[in-house]
C-alpha cells in the first residue's frame, strides 16, 4: 500500500515590495513613537520653565560632594 503524496507549498524568495513596506510600516510607527515622546519632554520643559518665570517654583543647586573629576551636584525643585 503505497501512501499518499502531499502537497507541499513551493518556497519563493523574499518579497522585496512586502519588506519595503514592513520597513517603512516600523519606521513610521517607531518614529512616531520618538516624536510623541520628543513633544511630551518639550511640554514638561515648556511648563517647568512657565512655572519659574511666573515665581510659582524656584531652583536651588547644592554642592553636596568633590571628587577627582570635579564637583558634582543635585538640583532640587522648591514650590515657592
Amino acid at each position: 500500500m503505497g501512501g499518499g503524496r502531499v502537497a507541499h507549498p513551493v518556497l519563493k524568495g523574499p518579497s522585496v515590495v512586502k519588506e519595503l513596506v514592513i520597513g517603512a510600516v516600523l519606521g513610521l510607527a517607531a518614529g512616531g513613537l520618538w516624536k510623541m515622546h520628543h513633544w511630551n519632554e518639550q511640554r514638561k520643559t515648556r511648563a517647568f520653565y512657565d512655572l519659574l518665570e511666573k515665581g510659582e517654583i524656584s531652583v536651588c543647586v547644592m554642592v553636596y560632594s568633590f571628587m577627582e573629576s570635579g564637583f558634582q551636584f543635585e538640583l532640587y525643585w522648591l514650590l515657592g
